[in-house]
């Protein structure tokens, strides 16, 4: 092949600098809020499994330990749903660490 020949063949996209210019939609790379603040919204409390429980179960917190409804329901969920340690530790269970 000589290099005569080579000159028919298409450039490619990237070689042509103007096709920038002449595309105004080109896609543009990386995150155009980079190094912006993102916005302060309201804090949002949230309610953990646990505190639904207790409210479900009527439970002020000085039974908890008490409880044998909860203590169940906290034997089954151990090692999916937030349990204060405290409670976890009065009660004796172990926990799965999947860490």
């Amino acid at each position: 092949m000589l290099l005569a020949d080579v000159a028919h063949f298409p450039k490619p996209e990237s070689a042509n600098l103007s096709s920038r210019t002449q595309n105004p939609m080109a896609k543009r790379r990386g995150n155009p809020n980079w190094g912006k603040p993102e916005p302060i919204g309201p804090v949002v409390p949230t309610v953990t499994s646990f505190e639904q429980i207790t409210k479900e179960f009527k439970l002020p917190p000085d039974q908890y330990i008490r409880s044998t409804r909860l203590r169940e329901w906290a034997r089954r969920n151990k090692n999916s749903k937030y349990i204060p340690e405290a409670l976890l530790e009065a009660w004796g269970f172990e926990i799965e660490s999947t860490l």
